[in-house]
């Protein structure tokens, strides 16, 4: 079995309105979407998996407010499973070099006790550059853009930020 790293804590389950104890920060981002529109979020997330492929990695939880509290969100599987084909489809399509799903995994994690009474669910997108992928060229987008996580945001460089990115990583 493949070892975490350091800031992955793998959750089986969410009580809703509970307060995660991690916060925003350079590995972890929070989302909370109440009524989302499968392939218009996949551009936002496919954004974040490429930031964090061109730092040192992290997860992204959709359900979960910017102060750490689990809301979550209705999701059907069949739902679920077109998120799934839209992230991948546009990852393949805006990232130069393209998305391949290996680099990330996507999961559902169900959110217990919410007083509505209906299934939710928070999505939690993770992602782990391996040591190849970190010797690596840059993600960018087709528009030539470039995202990394600087402490708790994601940011795009610009072409004297890029120079010293890559002064440092490479």
């Amino acid at each position: 079995m493949k070892e975490q790293p350091n800031w992955y804590h793998e959750y089986q389950y969410f009580h809703f309105g509970e307060r995660l104890p991690i916060i925003e920060d350079r590995h972890h981002e929070f989302k909370n979407y109440r009524d989302i529109v499968y392939k218009d979020i996949a551009p936002i997330v496919v954004k974040y998996i490429a930031a964090f492929l061109n730092s040192d990695g992290g997860v992204l939880y959709v359900g979960v407010d910017d102060s750490s509290v689990v809301y979550g969100f209705q999701m059907s599987q069949h739902e679920f499973d077109r998120f799934l084909l839209n992230v991948d489809a546009e990852g393949k399509r805006t990232l130069l070099p393209p998305l391949l799903p290996h680099k990330y995994s996507i999961r559902r994690i169900p959110v217990y006790n919410n007083k509505k009474g209906k299934e939710l669910w928070v999505v939690e997108i993770k992602v782990t550059p391996s040591e190849k992928h970190k010797k690596e060229k840059v993600l960018t987008t087709y528009n030539r853009e470039i995202f990394i996580r600087m402490n708790a945001s994601t940011q795009k460089l610009d072409a004297v930020d890029l120079i010293e990115y890559i002064r440092y990583h490479h």
